[in-house]
């Protein structure tokens, strides 16, 4: 019997032995790995390796640096290590974001991208600016007096106008313009836009800039570009002292191009009243 017993408390003893090693080695390296992020702290706080000496934007032209690096800080204290970002400061290069993200560029509607470059090694960052580039105006306005066939010889000034670039996004006001000098068009169906919308629904903008693409190589003189009806999901082209062109918004018109270059090169092409392009592959005038 006390065999037993001796044979118990042995064992009982062993058990503790390990478990205080257990807990002496997790406490070693509880201990080691604080240590280590304390000297990482404390590199990062303090070391010049992550000072940043310089900071420099590229790229724009119509928006001013000041009012990009604005937003860029404003997006760098953002996330949930804020407190972290904010203890650092915008003298540390660890904060500052890749580039920024779609709410931030919200703030700078001229702006389609920003990205930073981080040099280490001279301590610099390159703010890189991809500015909008504007391609054409688009100008909401109520329906043209006699309804939506009736013929617009001007815009009202109190419409509203939009720069619009080569993705569709309208990114700043804009007066109204002669379609010899950019795409113009006169929108008598959507109700209005606002910044960085989009000019038409994302499916219809890659086909109507085939439309605009098809117009400009055409060499004939728009008098207007008109959107009448969204429901009828097509656009309308008034050519100067010829007919009217219609298009359709369902599917590219760059294969109309020939066909237009075919009729106008006719010695009755100003006679003509209007040419539908608005069924794929067909073509009807009268």
């Amino acid at each position: 019997m006390k065999k037993e017993r001796s044979d118990i408390d042995l064992t009982e003893m062993h058990e503790r032995r390990k478990r205080r090693k257990r807990f002496t080695v997790v406490l070693l390296a509880a201990l080691g790995i604080y240590v280590l992020l304390l000297a990482t702290a404390l590199i990062v706080l303090k070391s010049p390796v992550f000072r940043v000496q310089s900071v420099s934007v590229v790229g724009n032209a119509a928006i001013a640096s000041g009012s990009i690096l604005d937003v860029v800080r404003s997006d760098a204290l953002q996330g949930p290590w804020r407190p972290v970002k904010a203890m650092l400061g915008f003298q540390n290069m660890l904060i500052w974001p890749h580039a920024l993200k779609t709410s931030s560029l919200a703030l700078i509607p001229g702006v389609a991208r920003v990205t930073l470059a981080k040099d280490y090694s001279a301590r610099s960052i390159v703010v890189n600016v991809t500015e909008r580039s504007p391609y054409g105006i688009w100008c909401f306005a109520p329906a043209p007096p006699g309804g939506q066939n009736a013929t617009s010889t001007g815009l009202p000034g109190s419409a509203p106008c939009w720069w619009f670039d080569d993705g569709g996004i309208l990114f700043a006001h804009a007066a109204g313009a002669s379609n010899n000098v950019f795409t113009t068009v006169y929108d008598y169906s959507q109700p209005g836009g606002s910044l960085r919308s989009a000019m038409l629904p994302a499916e219809f903008i890659p086909n109507a800039f085939s439309i605009f693409r098809v117009l400009r190589s055409s060499g004939l003189v728009i008098d207007e570009i008109a959107l009448r009806d969204l429901a009828l999901e097509e656009l309308e082209a008034d050519v100067h002292n010829g007919p009217k062109l219609y298009f359709s918004l369902r599917f590219p018109a760059d294969d109309d191009l020939a066909a237009i270059q075919s009729l106008a090169a006719k010695t009755g092409f100003s006679k003509i009243g209007y040419i539908d392009l608005t069924v794929r592959d067909r073509v009807y005038y009268k």
